[in-house]
Order: C-alpha cells, then structure tokens, then sequence
C-alpha cells in the first residue's frame, strides 16, 4: 500500500522527523493539535491497462498537507517533503498556499503522481 510507503519516508526521512516530529496524520488532523504537522491522503487511483489487459500498476495522486503556525515554516516544511517525496519516485503536480483562519494556522498543500504495483 503506497500510504504506508509515504507515511514511512515522512517520518523516517531526514530532515523531516526533526521538523515535524511524527506529527504526521492520515487524512484528519487531531483535535488541538502540535505544529508542524503533515496529513495525506489518497485523491485518486488510476489502474493502468496495456494492450494485454491489466499492467499491474496503479498511478495514484496523494494530497499532502504541511501546517504550521507561520508562512515560512509551512514553506519550509513543504520544501523538506517535496525533497523526500522524490526519494520515494514521487513527481509534484501542483503546490497551493493558503491559510486557515479559524485555526489561525498556515497550510501548504501539495498533490503528487505515485506508482503502485498491485
């Protein structure tokens, strides 16, 4: 399962255990919680077909979330992830800023192209 790949190298990687932690959520973040944090989740899984019928690959997008308490920390954050997700053969698509103000807190979303052999 590729969410365990990435749960893995988020929180193993270096630098990223140092700048956040294991604060790192499957799709929710808890009540209350720590900053700096991760989520992810799975946006979409796209099973590949060849001219044979089924490849044995999936290619799936995943949403990852970097939250923290200032814009440069969740920049930063999202600078270490993205560095990591290529370790593991994960292409960005697409980065987004934005900020939530009911929680006062920065997030940095980044949504990228995994395969999966299935």
């Amino acid at each position: 399962m590729i969410e365990q790949t990435v749960y893995t190298a988020l929180t193993t990687g270096s630098p990223l255990p140092t700048a956040a932690g294991l604060r790192v959520y499957p799709m929710l973040m808890p009540q209350e919680p720590a900053y700096p944090a991760l989520t992810y989740q799975r946006i979409a899984n796209d099973p590949i077909a060849s001219l044979d019928g089924n490849s044995n690959l999936d290619r799936v997008r995943l949403q990852i979330d970097c939250w923290a308490l200032t814009y440069l920390a969740a920049k930063n954050l999202a600078a270490e992830v993205r560095a990591e997700m290529a370790t593991i053969g994960a292409l960005l698509l697409l980065d987004l800023d934005d900020y939530e103000s009911n929680e006062k807190v920065y997030r940095v979303t980044m949504d990228f192209s995994l395969w999966q052999a299935v």
